[in-house]
């Protein structure tokens, strides 16, 4: 698989590049946008590691040309604790998920593993839509695995029948069986589809900054609470937002979470260690 790792630290896209190569990737590396964007017009990437922030182009404005072109390579931005909320506009622009720095590289081998095998699944539904007579009735998650699966058949029925609904719908499965991608085409079926669907990796994000950014805080707060700030339930607003390793949060803030829901009547798309909801 390449991987193309955009970043204008030298000492971070060439340690990234070796990590990934010691695991049997194949890396290239750019240290601003323009050498990123001949590189994308040469050749498809299997992922894309891309800095938030960079001279001259930086990393929003490369996403957003990225998706102009119709560059179907995922993209997993990368960003400092302080600019979490860019990382969340970035999700709703096209990027598949993001990386706070500095993390560790166990957590970067999983975050691509799951985009790559979402990005994958995602192509191979696309190509049995294109071979079918007409467009589909609704997405189908288990295109991969074939139509005359009956596993599939109800997989499908389940969807058609939850997506349209403000019904608590629980998803399970083992790790790298698709809970995410089910859950993305859950939000493709239903009325919210307009909105965001933004990815929130629990295990990502330092305990005491989760409830900050799943809340947001007032003016004063705390010290550095310089100014309102959003939320990402706030800033997904009319969308969904799928929190993954949900297992991983406190059982304090998970209680908040819960009077949350229950407060503004959302409706839940959930899965084992992980959690979708339509805000």
């Amino acid at each position: 698989m390449n991987i193309l790792i955009i970043d204008d630290e030298k000492n971070i896209r060439e340690s990234l590049a070796r990590l990934l190569e010691l695991e049997g990737y194949r890396c290239q590396v750019a240290e601003h946008a323009l050498t990123a964007q001949e590189m994308l017009e040469a050749r498809t990437f299997s992922c894309i590691l891309l800095d938030l922030r960079m001279p001259d182009i930086d990393g929003m404005q490369l996403l957003d040309w990225i998706g102009r072109r119709g560059i179907s390579s995922p993209v997993i931005m990368m960003s400092a604790h302080g600019e979490i909320r860019d990382a969340v506009s970035a999700l709703q622009i096209g990027a598949r998920d993001y990386l706070v720095k500095p993390f560790e590289v166990e957590e970067l081998l999983i975050r691509m593993k799951r985009v790559i095998d979402a990005h994958v699944t995602e192509m191979r539904f696309r190509a049995g839509v294109m071979a079918q007579e007409g467009p589909p009735e609704m997405p189908d998650p288990g295109a991969s695995s074939g139509r005359g699966n009956p596993a599939v058949r109800e997989l499908r029925r389940i969807i058609a029948k939850a997506a349209p609904t403000e019904s608590t719908v629980l998803i399970t499965g083992e790790s790298g069986t698709g809970k995410e991608v089910t859950a993305r085409q859950i939000h493709a079926a239903s009325k919210r589809i307009a909105g965001p669907f933004v990815p929130v990796n629990i295990a990502g994000l330092p305990e005491n900054l989760l409830e900050s950014e799943l809340f947001g805080y007032e003016k004063g707060a705390f010290t550095g609470a310089e100014k309102l700030t959003r939320g990402i339930f706030e800033a997904a607003e009319g969308g969904t937002v799928f929190l993954d390793e949900i297992g991983e949060m406190s059982l304090s803030l998970q209680a908040k979470l819960l009077r949350v829901l229950q407060e503004r009547r959302i409706r839940r798309v959930g899965a084992v260690n992980e959690l979708a909801v339509d805000v």
